[in-house]
């Protein structure tokens, strides 16, 4: 899946990728919404974002197999 707008993102509370246009550092970090009355908001990259809020979303990929994991049978 790729890049989708923010609008079909869940929200509730599923860690995701969001991409923020308007970033001054980092325009892709992870996030999520917080529902909480004082927020109701997206959190990327451990902040608020109320005033530049992302745009696009797409899930987390799958975390990384241990180094020892067997591949395909392998």
């Amino acid at each position: 899946m790729g890049w989708q707008p923010i609008e079909t993102a869940p929200k509730d509370g599923t860690g995701i990728l969001v991409y923020c246009q308007k970033s001054l550092t980092v325009p892709v970090t992870g996030g999520y919404w917080d529902d909480h009355p004082a927020c109701q908001c997206w959190i990327a990259g451990g902040y608020m974002q109320k005033v530049f809020p992302p745009t696009h979303w797409m899930p987390l990929p799958a975390p990384p197999l241990p180094d020892n994991a067997v591949v395909n049978g392998a």
